[in-house]
């Protein structure tokens, strides 16, 4: 799955997923040597029009909020398609 409908500034929109990488938690416990800290949580999209076309000027509204939400979206596609 690379496309999921959602929306931007309330308008409805197509997010096309170019590139994922999901969140690896971090390990907090254990010896200190085996410790790590949260990495990956990036996505990277295209948007588009309900009709497929490429929409710049709704890109350019996008804020880290929408990031954000568009990525926690895609994980919960992600996890209904299995």
């Amino acid at each position: 799955m690379n496309c999921f409908n959602s929306h931007i500034s309330g308008i409805p929109c197509v997010i096309q997923v170019t590139s994922f990488i999901r969140v690896i938690p971090a390990r907090i416990y254990g010896s200190p040597e085996d410790c790590f800290s949260e990495e990956g949580g990036e996505i990277e999209f295209n948007v588009m029009d309900r009709k497929g076309y490429s929409a710049a000027w709704l890109e350019k509204k996008l804020t880290p909020e929408d990031v954000s939400r568009i990525y926690d979206e895609y994980v919960a596609a992600l996890e209904e398609s299995k």
